[in-house]
């Protein structure tokens, strides 16, 4: 069993990652969202959130948001970075192993995972997308980034992901849905 914890943590205390979210994130919320009014009744889960690009692009966009990770020192950086630009009160962040930690259902509008899905162990990865497939509201949404390519071990990792969340957006890092 793989220490997550201890192996995101080292990784997001040796670097500090983008500060800005992936292109597809702002596409897909802003094609779906963009022109609602009233944001801060729209919820979303950022799933793996690390430094928090998303959550920051979310709640700077004035939706409610849960970030999620399982490393502290991530963590600590996003919350340090929304307290800096007075985004905080719209953001509830949590160290969790997200294959470990249960979630309640029908919690968020949107739940997003940005390559976090992809490190799991095939194990771990099942554990986590039964709670992710359960926590959007009914009619809500699952967004999942997978930087896909051609070994073995990731292919199988991105075909394993698309199936579980069939039905929902899906990308590859060659940006085709499935």
């Amino acid at each position: 069993m793989i220490d997550y914890a201890a192996v995101w943590d080292e990784q997001h205390r040796a670097k500090t990652w983008g500060a800005y979210p992936n292109e597809y994130v702002v596409r897909f919320v802003m094609q779906r969202w963009g022109h609602v009014e009233a944001r801060d009744r729209w919820s979303f889960l950022d799933v793996g959130c690390g430094n928090g690009a998303v959550t920051w692009f979310l709640a700077r966009e004035g939706f409610r948001v849960r970030g999620v990770d399982v490393s502290p020192t991530a963590i600590k950086r996003l919350g340090d970075r929304l307290v800096a630009d007075h985004l905080k009160a719209r953001v509830a962040l949590q160290v969790a192993d997200i294959a470990r930690s249960p979630l309640q259902a029908s919690t968020f509008d949107c739940a997003i995972d940005v390559c976090c899905l992809q490190h799991l162990e095939p194990e771990d990865l099942e554990s986590a997308l039964v709670g992710i497939r359960k926590a959007p509201r009914p009619r809500g949404c699952v967004l999942s980034i997978t930087a896909r390519n051609r070994s073995a071990t990731s292919g199988s990792q991105f075909r394993r992901i698309s199936s579980w969340l069939s039905g929902v957006w899906c990308y590859g890092r060659d940006n085709r849905r499935t």
